[in-house]
């Protein structure tokens, strides 16, 4: 399972995942601009998906082995997950 750090809420827990951009906006696209939709999600599906924090949905996190995460929760950060 593949954890991240939350920079806004401060707190370790499983990475959850999302699109970047808007839903709304895209089906409202779809619904009326025919064309401007399918480059909008071309641009969101081709952009892949990004971590989120899964208790403030903050997309403000990093991973827990880099170096700032290092240095925010030292070498065994592992130890501090339930």
């Amino acid at each position: 399972m593949e954890y991240s750090y939350c920079l806004d809420c401060e707190s370790l827990a499983p990475s959850a995942w999302r699109y970047r951009g808007s839903c709304c906006l895209e089906i409202f696209l779809w619904l009326f601009f025919l064309i401007p939709g399918l480059f909008y999600t071309i641009w969101r599906r081709g952009k892949g998906m990004e971590p989120i924090c899964s208790k403030c949905k903050s997309a403000n996190v990093i991973s827990p082995d880099s170096p700032r995460g290092v240095k925010l929760l030292g070498e065994n950060w592992r130890d501090k997950v339930p």
